[in-house]
């Protein structure tokens, strides 16, 4: 039925909404991810997100009777497609750290996807950051990407401190977790890997006291 298509897709998506907003800090609220050693609970809300997506096929909320329909704009930002090849749009000092080049593509650097996702948010107006141009860069983030977050790869936290801190200013659940994750995700790059300079240089251009 109709209704029961669009109950569970309302749910879905609150519940994801829900576990992104409120981040888990466990019983170390100090140490929040990635300063805490590595759990199989991490990046669950990333997980949570994927399972919303994986139901698209089934609800279709862009379907004539769906109530969610009013939001086919956002959802064609969501699945808008990235680059295929280059870094045209990417920052230099970032696609320097990213190890991208012109003929760089998804296919050859892990980095590529989410990097271009990250990007087209990095120079917009506060005012003019939406909810799909965020979740673009959720959608973005494929297993190899993933790996590279629960590896605690620096390159995929810088690329993930930055959506953190830009989207942050536009969207109030994003910012509720940019609160507890920026500060984290900084000083455990900041520990870790102080010899990467361009990196850190980055990490002072977003860093959380100027993005929010």
């Amino acid at each position: 039925m109709t209704s029961d298509k669009d109950a569970i897709w309302g749910t879905a998506a609150a519940l994801a909404l829900l576990s992104f907003a409120c981040p888990d800090v466990g019983d170390a609220p100090d140490k929040p991810w990635p300063m805490k050693p590595s759990e199989s609970t991490d990046l669950e809300w990333l997980r949570l997100s994927k399972g919303k997506m994986s139901l698209w096929p089934i609800i279709n909320p862009l379907r004539p009777d769906s109530i969610f329909r009013v939001m086919a704009s956002t959802y064609a930002i969501i699945h808008s497609p990235l680059p295929k090849k280059g870094i045209e749009g990417i920052p230099t000092t970032l696609a320097l750290v990213c190890g991208l080049q012109d003929s760089s593509t998804a296919d050859s650097n892990p980095y590529f996807r989410s990097a271009h996702a990250v990007s087209q948010i990095l120079n917009l107006p506060d005012s003019q950051v939406t909810i799909g141009q965020t979740e673009l860069f959720t959608q973005s983030i494929d297993r190899a990407f993933e790996s590279l977050l629960l590896e605690k790869d620096p390159v995929a936290l810088l690329l993930l401190y930055l959506w953190y801190c830009k989207g942050g200013r536009s969207i109030w659940w994003i910012e509720s977790r940019a609160r507890v994750q920026c500060p984290a995700i900084c000083s455990y790059l900041q520990r870790y890997h102080p010899g990467n300079h361009s990196l850190q240089a980055l990490l002072l251009e977003g860093s959380i006291d100027n993005m929010l």
